[in-house]
């Protein structure tokens, strides 16, 4: 940057404009201005002596003119005199000069923003002044003067400048901060234009979720003078690696989007379309919004690096795929917009994969690098290379591997011969030609070798598979059945000499359970992998099955990928911009498991210490002494233990199994007696929404109002729920939601959110999303989960006026509800059970 400063100020000092020698000769009436001691630098309290003559009267001027790297011409000390005399002898002036502390010094605690100066001209000028100017116009000046004089002055580079003197008294603090910084040498911030936006592969699901980036104003004031310089001219280029197990499954998907400060689509925006092509989209000056398509078809199950290059109007797409056999092949798109592309960084946001305005594609984003001024000589390898290469290794066995298996299940429906004897090629090929089938496929002995094990255990299943049927879908019960075999078998080897090679025999069925899809394998072998239980530690394979279970968007994929960038634990990066991209999927995913009551694989979270007897104790079920005793008095009519019990219950926790339909009747149990207003309330939702009993809204309505008069925030929140949903009067919604918000119910805080997002506040018809954020913030700290997506959106973007962005308190506000999961809860019941009995697995 230094050269380019010097190369900027050497051209100024160059320029015409400055380099003007005194006019020695004067006028022909005798006029002139000279200097009559030469100064060669600039300096504090100095004095510099004019010498002029006029031949009428006169105005004479001295001024200081400075020069920097982004204006010139800007003058920084004036001072005029008059002279009536006209004919006179020549006569001398003593000028005190004074240059402004910011030329003289050097960054301190008194000068806080000194002037890189290229260039320092002292210059003095005479005009004549006609009788209407002697009053005291001054209009005219250095460019209308009759004769001028000007030098240049050398300046010091700012690391080589004095510290600001001490010259008044100052306070104590002032005092010792100058203390403590006038001896400092400032150095240029260390700052590079490269940004590398992601080390490490994300897990793409194909859903409206990705890795959310922000880019600020460059330190370096260098950098910054270049990059604002460009919005004109812009500049930038970015490489993104890619890895596609599918097309879109729309018309386009989100790759790349820039969102800018008015939540429009910015510059560049890049796509996939359904059939495999690329889709760039840029904002030109005139906001007209322009795009180009690049038909590449791209191959799925293969690494691809996309290199897009803009400079001004012009766009250059380079394809680059990797093909067997280490090969690369490399195809360019050009496009011409015709007018300059608008393109500012520092506004809005970047999303990398999927947002909640455009879907993302299924697959993986690998290394991204980011060229904020614009390179054509783009670096971007393919890394970790060995773990990546292992990604695509597994990915193309285990589809391999998934037709292998569909042909076996072809067979089978078919009643044919499903031995793993290999027909003889030839004679194979003219029997089936004429109609004589004796064998159910033709495998080679590769691939006999390599799937040995899933063959033989598809023989092994058989009749499983013949009662399940043959689709993905069952195949994928049929995976499970592989996993709890293994992890029967992980329980025997702890007790056996020969645990090495059970443990062996485990990775092997997880693997092919992996590829049948049932993806807490992959989860289960990534936890033996990263943590080395009963095997080798193997982080790189540990992180492959990681991101192959969450590709697959399971639960508890997510939530582990998402806690290990957030800690940067096993070798994953510390990133919360990632791990805000596995967080916001599994959040969501909470907020709409929780309307699936009835559904058999939640259950409530609950957390207990196995050291806590107590705890414990309260885990032991339906013969556990804690619940007959609270049946014993919810058949007495005990409240409190008709409401507890109707909790286990609907939700299966305390180690109860769920059983909607007993919670429902001891929910009614405890609500009809009218004497508690919680119950009430927990019953009306019941009745309203019809969960597990037919829907009664007379009922539920009239419960709700006696639960509000008796004082339940819940009801009033309920209420306006009924209202705004099911009656449609937004205004009495509003109020009752008002009233439970200020009175502490989170979802009462949460809908008042909503009503101020979107603009239905009947008193205030406008969106405000201030508002909303807060409301939402104090909903998700009451433990919300609806609040905490969107308080987390908020802070993941920074997009709202006076809200910062902060990812780190974004990914702790996920993290906290995306552990009240309701397959987490049930993993949790079925991991305690399993401990109860006797079992350490």
């Amino acid at each position: 940057m230094r050269v380019v400063l010097r190369f900027i100020c050497a051209a100024l000092i160059l320029s015409p404009v400055w380099c003007e020698s005194p006019d020695a000769d004067g006028t022909p009436y005798g006029d002139f201005v000279r200097f009559g001691n030469v100064l060669d630098s600039v300096m504090d309290k100095c004095n510099v002596q004019v010498q002029y003559n006029c031949s009428a009267a006169c105005r004479i001027g001295v001024e200081i003119v400075i020069s920097t790297p982004r204006r010139t011409g800007v003058t920084v000390y004036r001072r005029t005199w008059t002279n009536h005399k006209r004919f006179g002898k020549p006569r001398s002036r003593t000028v005190h000069l004074v240059f402004p502390p910011a030329v003289l010094y050097r960054r301190d605690f008194f000068v806080r923003r000194p002037l890189e100066t290229c260039n320092v001209v002292l210059r003095a000028w005479m005009v004549h002044l006609f009788e209407n100017e002697i009053g005291g116009n001054h209009d005219k000046g250095y460019d209308q003067s009759l004769v001028r004089t000007s030098t240049s002055l050398r300046t010091l580079p700012l690391s080589e400048r004095p510290a600001y003197p001490q010259t008044s008294s100052v306070s104590w603090g002032a005092w010792l901060m100058w203390q403590l910084t006038k001896d400092t040498v400032r150095k240029c911030p260390h700052e590079s234009d490269i940004v590398d936006i992601l080390t490490f592969p994300f897990a793409s699901t194909g859903e409206r979720f990705g890795v959310i980036h922000t880019f600020s104003s460059f330190r370096n004031r260098d950098l910054e003078w270049r990059r604002t310089l460009a919005f004109k001219q812009p500049r930038m280029t970015l490489s993104v690696w890619l890895y596609l197990l599918s097309w879109c499954s729309q018309s386009l998907c989100g790759i790349v989007k820039h969102v800018n400060e008015n939540r429009n689509y910015g510059s560049p925006l890049i796509m996939l379309s359904d059939t495999g092509d690329i889709v760039v989209q840029v904002q030109m000056l005139d906001g007209e919004e322009k795009a180009f398509t690049a038909h590449a078809a791209l191959p799925l199950h293969t690494w691809i690096r996309l290199d897009i290059f803009f400079q001004v109007s012009e766009a250059k797409l380079t394809i680059t795929k990797i093909l067997p056999g280490e090969m690369t092949l490399e195809t360019n798109h050009f496009f011409d917009f015709r007018q300059p592309v608008q393109f500012n960084d520092t506004s809005g946001y970047f999303v990398i994969g999927g947002c909640s305005y455009l879907q993302g594609f299924h697959g993986y984003i690998g290394p991204i690098r980011y060229y904020r001024l614009g390179s054509k000589n783009v670096t971007n390898p393919l890394s970790p290379i060995r773990m990546l290469k292992e990604l695509d290794r597994l990915h193309r066995h285990c589809e391999e591997m998934r037709h292998v298996t569909e042909d076996y299940l072809q067979a089978l429906r078919q009643n044919r011969d499903v031995s793993r004897d290999v027909c003889e090629s030839y004679y194979g090929g003219l029997k089936r030609k004429f109609g004589h089938r004796e064998c159910a496929q033709t495998w080679s002995w590769d691939q006999q070798r390599r799937f040995n094990l899933t063959l033989r255990l598809l023989e092994e299943h058989q009749e499983l598979i013949k009662g399940l049927g043959h689709s993905r879908r069952h195949l994928v019960r049929l995976g499970r059945v592989i996993f709890q075999d293994a992890v029967k078998t992980i329980s025997k080897a702890e007790e056996s000499d020969g645990g090495l090679d059970l443990m062996s025999s485990v990775i092997e069925q997880l693997q092919v359970s992996s590829c049948w899809g049932h993806q807490h394998s992959s989860l289960l072998l990534a936890t033996l992998l990263l943590a080395g239980l009963g095997v080798p530690v193997d982080l790189e394979q540990g992180h492959v099955y990681s991101l192959i279970g969450a590709v697959s968007d399971d639960r508890l994929a997510l939530m582990h990928l998402g806690y290990k960038h957030m800690q940067g634990l096993d070798g994953f990066p510390k990133d919360q911009n990632t791990a805000y991209g596995y967080y916001a999927n599994i959040g969501k995913q909470t907020s709409l498991d929780r309307d699936k009551v009835q559904d058999s694989w939640q259950t409530l979270t609950e957390h207990v210490h196995l050291n806590n007897d107590d705890e414990l104790h309260t885990q032991t079920g339906e013969l556990g002494d804690i619940v007959q005793y609270l049946k014993h008095q919810a058949d007495r009519g005990d409240v409190e233990s008709q409401k507890s019990l109707a909790r286990m219950l609907l939700w299966g926790s305390n180690g109860v199994e769920k059983d909607i339909r007993a919670a429902v009747m001891w929910y009614a149990r405890s609500a009809l007696q009218m004497v508690d207003p919680s119950a009430m309330y927990d019953y009306a939702i019941l009745l309203l929404k019809g969960t597990g009993v037919k829907k009664n809204r007379t009922l539920g309505l009239e419960l709700l109002k006696k639960a509000a008069d008796m004082g339940s925030v819940e009801a009033l929140n309920g209420l306006g729920w009924y209202y705004s949903n099911i009656v449609k009067d937004g205004r009495k919604a509003f109020r009752y939601f008002e009233l439970a918000a200020q009175n502490g119910s989170r979802d009462g805080l949460f809908n008042v959110g909503v009503y101020h997002l979107n603009g239905d506040n009947p008193d205030k018809p406008d969106s405000n999303e201030t508002a909303a954020f807060h409301y939402f913030l104090d909903a998700a700290q009451l433990g919300h989960v609806d609040g905490a997506v969107q308080s987390a959106l908020f802070l993941s973007t920074g997009s709202i006026k006076g809200v910062p962005r902060d990812p780190d308190k974004a990914v702790l506000l996920l993290k906290q509800v995306s552990e009240m999961n309701g397959h987490l809860g049930f993993m949790v019941k079925d991991a305690l059970q399993t401990y109860q009995r006797g079992s350490c697995c």
